[in-house]
């Protein structure tokens, strides 16, 4: 999953992590470590200066174009992006992972 599909992992990353924080779980560690990895370096929400870039199709006023030819709008929309960020913060203090 990449871009705008991808910010919704964050809530994943936060859940995981959170589960890891309460249980020590290793597998749990493990697979948060996997999400924010992916979030961070593959998932195309970021750039590598960070800043925000995922986005969605645009529904008006090109409600009636195909989605394979509607424009990208202008949709950086902070919570989605954010919600991404939130996750990573949560994986960090939770795994003492800096990076």
């Amino acid at each position: 999953m990449m871009g705008w599909a991808a910010t919704m992992t964050g809530w994943t990353v936060q859940g995981v992590s959170r589960y890891y924080a309460a249980t020590g779980s290793g597998a749990a560690l493990e697979l948060a470590t996997k999400l924010a990895r992916d979030v961070k370096d593959h998932a195309e929400i970021f750039n590598e200066d960070g800043q925000f870039i995922a986005r969605h199709d645009s529904p008006a006023p090109h409600a009636m174009q195909l989605p394979s030819t509607r424009p990208l709008g202008p949709a950086l929309h902070f919570h989605h992006n954010a919600n991404a960020l939130h996750g990573l913060l949560e994986y960090g203090l939770a795994a003492a992972d800096a990076e």
